[in-house]
């Protein structure tokens, strides 16, 4: 859900309803923001056999 949805919400239910939705989504950003730049990206080297794809992905 859009920010901008959260005011047209508080027409349609309870302001506190939707003010509590709109803490919600903005927790979950924050978090998803916080796991992102936190997750370590993996490298490959040049010379790996599969091309990072590891065996599983070939059915092995």
């Amino acid at each position: 859900m859009l920010p901008q949805h959260f005011e047209l919400l508080k027409g349609l239910i309870n302001p506190n309803y939707a003010a509590q939705a709109e803490q919600a989504r903005n927790s979950r950003s924050k978090l998803v923001t916080s796991l992102l730049t936190r997750r370590p990206r993996r490298e490959y080297d040049e010379g790996d056999e599969d091309g990072g794809k590891g065996a599983a992905s070939e059915g092995v």
